[in-house]
């Protein structure tokens, strides 16, 4: 019996170990979404709604409590009414709102001539896209209009900090912009 025990610990332990995503983004990933692209939401039976959207997909770096400079993927969505960033820590783990309440969270873009922005945004609680306020939106968006490439800072610092940096281009976005 202490036999049997014993396998199934080990083995238990070898497929934690091998289950673990130890991988950074390769040059491939990292480059992989450098342009704007469209698409369409869709319902809860994955038929398309008909609203459409552009998003672009990065990569950058996070830090919070835990961790430092580690992986971060993004995701930047923008709609005719809305734009949105999805986070995700280590490159897997989608960040989320809580029970309690929206997280607020500062952000700061670095446009192509070095300037700062600065604009604030919120995750509904369980949500899962950070909304820039309305009355900063239309800024943003004539930034990402401009050709080149727009650097972001994000932080939440409710209880404890975790910031999120990445650099997005603006390369086909006024195109697409435009077909909405």
């Amino acid at each position: 019996m202490k036999k049997i025990l014993s396998l199934l610990l080990l083995l238990s332990t070898l497929f934690a170990f091998v289950s673990c995503d130890m991988t950074t983004p390769t040059t491939t990933e990292e480059n992989s979404s450098i342009f704007w692209r469209s698409g369409e939401f869709i319902d809860e039976f994955e038929r398309p709604t008909g609203e459409k959207y552009i998003f672009i997909v990065s990569y950058g770096k996070f830090t919070n409590s835990s961790t430092a400079e580690s992986n971060l993927k993004i995701e930047l969505q923008v709609t005719k009414d809305s734009f949105a960033i999805m986070l995700w820590e280590y490159g897997n783990i989608l960040v989320t709102g809580t029970s309690y309440g929206p997280k607020n969270f500062s952000i700061t873009v670095l446009d192509q001539n070095e300037i700062k922005h600065y604009y604030s945004g919120q995750m509904p609680s369980y949500g899962t896209r950070i909304y820039i306020d309305n009355l900063h939106r239309e800024d943003l968006l004539s930034l990402l209009n401009e050709s080149g490439e727009i650097k972001f800072y994000i932080e939440y610092s409710e209880y404890t900090k975790s910031s999120y940096l990445f650099t997005v281009s603006t390369t086909g976005f006024s195109s697409l912009y435009s077909q909405l």
